[in-house]
């Protein structure tokens, strides 16, 4: 873990304050407290206190002392973690994260949320393994990168967001690996591998997100809590989501893709989010995109700890290990 930056976010002073600590490290600010997202306004649900309140299914209720995790599917086992959330908040204060993840040239970038507070970190993770343990530790972590994986063929969700997002946004959605083909040592033989399978061969761009790939792999196949805690999300479909349903119409690198998807960005967290967020990490290590994308992460994480995040499709299949093959936004 490098160096973060914290800040909080919506108490009750409207001036902003930057801390003394040195600036490279530490951020503090403050918000107008009802600067609330509206993700977070809707019907009788209430915000984090919220995290447990109005999630899972209307008929749905807690059963005390019931074990966390312990049996049943993927949605069962993710409800009792909203069941160990109530617990924690009780311990804890009602203090409640979620954090968002993208990758950047120095591994990852996460954007972390207190739900009541309004506090935010930032961090630059070297390792997929270290995404849940550095502290604040998320109960939901939206992270993007591809997690259930086919053995042969596309998958349904990244055909639907190409769809969702239309050209030319939709090539921002690149092809997942086929399981089969995902701890091959070099594009040549992954391509070997997918072709003899469904007759694609592997991009330079594709290849490229291998490495951590197989790094979330590992830690889902090894961390019940990690498969409990940790769901797939893309960028471009949680911006297509924020914006009621329209495609980004300029690429994030460009100038006017920065400004707008800024203008979201800074709509819910205040002005400057991203020199906030950079602390001291060069952009040639961490570009202005992967924190937007980070913080698009992060706004659908607050979806999904609140009852409201939908998924591509609706009702994801599962791959060969159990892993949902799905796009959350």
């Amino acid at each position: 873990m490098k160096n973060s930056a914290s800040v909080p976010l919506f108490p009750r002073c409207p001036e902003t304050i930057v801390s003394s600590s040195p600036p490279s490290s530490s951020y503090t600010a403050s918000r107008p407290p009802d600067a609330t997202p509206s993700c977070c306004r809707s019907g009788n649900r209430r915000a984090f206190g919220g995290v447990l309140r109005g999630v899972g299914s209307p008929g749905l209720r807690a059963t005390p002392g019931l074990p966390f995790g312990v049996g049943g599917n993927i949605d069962q086992q993710r409800y009792m973690l909203t069941l160990a959330g109530r617990r924690l908040m009780r311990q804890d204060g009602g203090m409640v994260w979620v954090a968002g993840a993208d990758g950047c040239k120095k591994s990852w970038f996460r954007a972390s949320r207190e739900t009541e507070t309004g506090e935010l970190h930032f961090h630059v993770v070297e390792h997929a393994s270290r995404l849940l343990e550095v502290l604040p530790r998320p109960t939901v972590l939206a992270l993007d990168i591809p997690i259930g994986l086919s053995e042969a063929g596309p998958r349904d969700c990244d055909r639907l967001a190409r769809q969702c997002l239309r050209w030319p946004r939709r090539n921002s959605v690149f092809p997942a690996p086929i399981r089969p083909a995902l701890q091959a040592e070099t594009r040549e033989e992954a391509s070997r591998v997918t072709a003899l399978r469904d007759g694609r061969k592997v991009g330079t761009q594709a290849w490229a997100l291998y490495p951590k790939i197989r790094d979330v792999d590992e830690l889902l196949q090894t961390s019940p809590e990690a498969r409990r805690r940790i769901r797939e999300v893309h960028p471009e479909v949680c911006f297509w989501s924020w914006a009621s349903g329209h495609p980004m119409a300029a690429g994030k690198k460009t100038r006017a893709g920065k400004a707008r998807r800024s203008k979201l960005a800074e709509g819910w967290l205040g002005p400057d989010v991203v020199v906030l967020g950079r602390g001291n990490h060069p952009k040639k290590h961490v570009a202005d995109d992967d924190i937007l994308d980070a913080i698009a992460a992060l706004w659908t994480a607050t979806r999904i700890v609140h009852g409201e995040a939908q998924t591509l499709p609706k009702s994801p299949p599962v791959d060969s290990t159990g892993f949902p093959m799905e796009i959350v936004y």
